[in-house]
């Protein structure tokens, strides 16, 4: 049995700047590639950059909305902590002074322009 020579081509995949993969392709005929099939297989290595250039692309799109997402539950939660924070003091007062008017009818009075202000507060 005679050993076979095999002839052997390379088109390298540039994403930017960098080679990041290399297609290589073998014939056992000698001279079996011709210039077409050099062209063809340097077409597909563009191909294939460029699609690799839209996946990361199309991962820092994701990423970026990732982060934005974040950044906007990050903001309602500041907000609402906020909203929570100014409503306690007056709810507590109101509360109290219900407290007061329940177990001291005469101050009842007294406690409703306490509920009342704490009401309009703002």
């Amino acid at each position: 049995m005679g050993s076979k020579t095999k002839q052997h081509t390379r088109a390298r995949v540039i994403v930017g700047d960098q080679v990041v993969a290399v297609l290589n392709v073998e014939r056992v005929e000698v001279d079996g590639f011709s210039g077409e099939d050099i062209k063809l297989l340097e077409t597909l290595s563009q191909h294939v950059a460029t699609s690799m250039r839209r996946i990361q692309s199309q991962q820092r799109l994701e990423e970026l909305h990732k982060q934005h997402s974040q950044e906007l539950v990050d903001g309602v939660q500041r907000a609402s902590s906020m909203v929570r924070h100014d409503l306690r003091g007056p709810l507590q007062t109101i509360m109290n002074a219900a407290n007061i008017a329940e177990t001291n009818p005469q101050r009842t009075g007294d406690m409703l322009d306490i509920i009342t202000r704490s009401v309009k507060h703002q």
